[in-house]
């Protein structure tokens, strides 16, 4: 009998054992993922819309009537030879010289804003999308792109400060750019990218008539990375 109750404590000691082995192995897994998917940084707005345009000084002179002559020396504009107006502090188009033969799609990229650039790069490299290395415009911003699924072009920018040198018109359209739209064709792929995994939240969306595109805009998101400023 003694020997029997002997035997059952060590089956019992060792059950204890197995189950606080497969307990530290489960919370080790469940650890390394957590490192391997971090959570996405904040998306505070958009930044910049920068458009090919065919007639540079006329393109010039119709978006001057709206927002003001252009300036080079507004927050996160380029340079004179890259046309930019701002529609407010940290917000501006800008235009671009088409090249030849002409693009199919006449937005050249769309970027937003993010408080943790480097953060948002491991992000999107951690749910394999491609990104180019981290670089520094003479702004001092920090920026890199990407393409979203249908090739679009794309960047994140965070920027170190603002500078109010800048002139608008008083009769500009509007003071803050909420939104920008894409005509794609596989929104199923678009809305995985944009809601899914950006998480934006999509508030209106067209199909073509004469095609089987579809234009969608987005708004930046809400949840869960806290409020923004879209």
């Amino acid at each position: 009998m003694q020997g029997l109750i002997g035997v059952t404590r060590i089956y019992f000691k060792h059950a204890v054992i197995l189950l606080a082995t497969g307990l530290v192995f489960q919370l080790a897994a469940v650890h390394s993922g957590a490192q391997d998917k971090p959570k996405r940084p904040r998306i505070t707005g958009i930044d910049h819309v920068r458009l090919y345009v065919a007639n540079r000084e006329k393109a010039i002179e119709f978006y001057a009537k709206f927002f003001g002559p252009p300036t080079k020396t507004a927050y996160g504009c380029r340079a004179a030879s890259h046309p930019c107006f701002p529609v407010r502090i940290d917000q501006q188009i800008e235009l671009e010289q088409s090249p030849s033969p002409a693009p199919k799609n006449w937005l050249e990229q769309l970027a937003y804003r993010t408080d943790d650039i480097v953060g948002m790069r491991h992000f999107l490299l951690a749910h394999h999308i491609g990104a180019t290395p981290i670089t520094k415009d003479h702004n001092g911003a920090r920026h890199f792109e990407l393409r979203d699924p249908e090739g679009n072009s794309l960047s994140f920018i965070q920027r170190a400060e603002l500078n109010p040198d800048f002139t608008t018109t008083n009769n500009r359209v509007g003071t803050r750019l909420i939104h920008a739209g894409f005509v794609v064709k596989n929104i199923a792929a678009e809305n995985k990218f944009y809601l899914d995994l950006l998480g934006f939240r999509l508030y209106w969306y067209a199909a073509s008539r004469t095609t089987a595109s579809t234009g969608t805009k987005s708004r930046c998101p809400t949840v869960p990375t806290g409020s923004n400023t879209c």
